[in-house]
């Protein structure tokens, strides 16, 4: 049962290559109409300011984009690491632990894109609809979503619950550096 177990933490590969699927989509999309705005900007100049306008809100959608598609190869590259093998050479500000560590930085990636989407709406004001409220909005969002990570991330080290599957599965006279699951062992 133990090996079962043990070894069905492969069926996560399926989400990783998933999220990694769409993230490889997203960005390679992104870069294709990034080349699709520089030759429009090459072959047709337009130096007005309604074109720049445009030009500057295409800009940020791509910002967008490529920060979505940063998002889906973030979770790829936790679960891999957290569920397949943690000694993945990753640098050390991507370095994920724990469940914990890897909707952290998920949540910094949806403050950006929610920024990022709030700059779009300003930029695309018509003085008619209620762009406050959306402010004012994404704002309490983006307060929820950061007093999350601080509490998150300021518990006591004992207070917190390690989720990582090589915690979880450890038999309890390990110690969390020999618990975690490696590629051997499978």
């Amino acid at each position: 049962m133990h090996r079962i177990f043990g070894g069905s933490r492969y069926l996560i590969l399926v989400a990783v290559l998933a999220s990694y699927l769409a993230a490889a989509i997203i960005i390679i999309y992104s870069g294709l109409l990034l080349i699709h705005i520089l030759v429009e900007l090459f072959l047709h100049p337009d130096l007005s300011m309604a074109a720049e306008r445009q030009l500057v809100l295409e800009c940020i959608e791509l910002i967008d984009a490529f920060l979505l598609g940063t998002a889906f190869y973030i979770v790829a590259l936790g679960l891999y690491e957290l569920f397949i093998n943690p000694h993945i050479n990753t640098p050390n500000w991507l370095h994920i632990e724990s469940l914990e560590d890897l909707k952290a930085r998920l949540l910094a990636v949806i403050i950006l894109v929610l920024s990022v989407f709030f700059l779009e709406q300003v930029i695309n004001w018509d003085k008619k609809s209620d762009i406050l409220a959306l402010g004012i909005a994404e704002a309490l969002m983006i307060g929820a979503i950061t007093l999350a990570i601080r509490l998150q991330t300021t518990r006591p080290a004992g207070k917190l619950t390690d989720t990582s599957p090589g915690e979880l599965s450890a038999p309890h006279t390990q110690t969390s550096e020999t618990s975690q699951f490696s590629a051997e062992e499978a």
